[in-house]
């Protein structure tokens, strides 16, 4: 336990260290009192416009989830307590906090070990559905870069890292989306022992992708989800006065999701905010002004889920490093 208890602080240290370190190259190269000076002069009504897109999105996230969980068979029982009726945004909230606060995002294993624990539910199961919710959004997020760079006018100067990482990620999507496919079709051959069992019961968290209707439903959530995401980002440059277009705002939310799925750092401070600065200064935004902008979208995030965690681990009495280690 101790040897676990060291581990795990040195992963939460080098996530801070990562954070800080990125966050002082950035003030160093640009001009600070033009970033303090970008985020004074932000329109307060678009800030706040930030936020509401950003909660109708977690809650879109929400929904879909719910969507998968029934298909799966593990909707939440009868409540018997009032708390029961707030599990699976409990849980989901319970999650997104342990992905800002633990290492390595294990709040993708303490949402499904929660939920399981209260809800009787196998946790294999549970992840199940987890993967089909990620395998989803991998698709979604690859085929918005890959059309982007297809498609949309950009400009000459992005990262030429781009159509490398969407070669990568969008090969990744394929193979797991169709290995959650082969996996979940009926009649697929069962293992025997605990590994067949715990394989089966996962096997039943695939049940959205198992129908046509089912996956087209998981599919139109997840392009909702992903277009809300876009929007905070569009939204927030009309708080900065920018006339940036649409595409700017994909681009950004499509390379900030890929690289802080890879680069995990508290809240992805410091990664998302390099990567807004290398996306958006090629479609006019001066660099002082595009990290301000970061800071508000991150601020939109946790806005909501911190409080949003920390209500739902009090609400189901978890916490959240022994939630996680349970799920390992």
């Amino acid at each position: 336990m101790e040897t676990t208890n060291r581990r795990t602080a040195l992963r939460i240290a080098l996530g801070v260290g990562l954070s800080v370190t990125l966050l002082a190259l950035l003030f160093h190269t640009l001009d600070s009192s033009r970033v303090w000076s970008s985020l004074r002069d932000a329109k307060p009504g678009w800030v706040v416009a930030v936020l509401l897109v950003h909660l109708v999105a977690l809650f879109a996230r929400v929904s879909r989830w719910r969507l998968l969980l029934d298909r799966a068979g593990c909707a939440p029982p009868p409540p018997r307590e009032p708390r029961d009726r707030w599990l699976v945004v409990d849980s989901i909230f319970f999650g997104w906090l342990g992905n800002i606060t633990l290492p390595a995002r294990l709040g993708e294993l303490a949402r499904p070990a929660l939920y399981a624990r209260r809800s009787g539910h196998g946790f294999p199961a549970v992840l199940g559905t987890l993967a089909a919710e990620r395998a989803a959004d991998l698709l979604v997020v690859v085929g918005t870069l890959g059309g982007l760079l297809l498609l949309a006018p950009l400009p000459e100067d992005l990262p030429s890292e781009l159509p490398v990482v969407a070669r990568a990620f969008g090969g990744v999507a394929v193979i797991g989306l169709l290995a959650l496919l082969l996996l979940a079709r009926p009649g697929a051959k069962q293992l025997p022992g605990r590994i067949g069992e715990a394989i089966a019961a996962f096997r039943t968290g695939l049940g959205a992708m198992r129908s046509g209707r089912s996956l087209a439903a998981l599919l139109g959530w997840t392009v909702l989800i992903w277009g809300l995401e876009a929007t905070c980002t569009w939204v927030g440059f009309h708080a900065f006065s920018s006339s940036a277009p649409w595409t700017a705002a994909l681009l950004q939310m499509v390379a900030v999701t890929l690289s802080i799925s890879v680069v995990t750092t508290p809240g992805g401070l410091g990664v998302e905010q390099a990567v807004t600065v290398a996306i958006l200064v090629p479609f006019g935004l001066a660099a002082e002004q595009a990290l301000a902008l970061s800071f508000v979208l991150t601020f939109g995030a946790l806005f909501w889920l911190v409080p949003g965690g920390l209500l739902g681990m009090w609400r189901q009495g978890a916490r959240l490093l022994s939630t996680a280690r349970e799920a390992e």
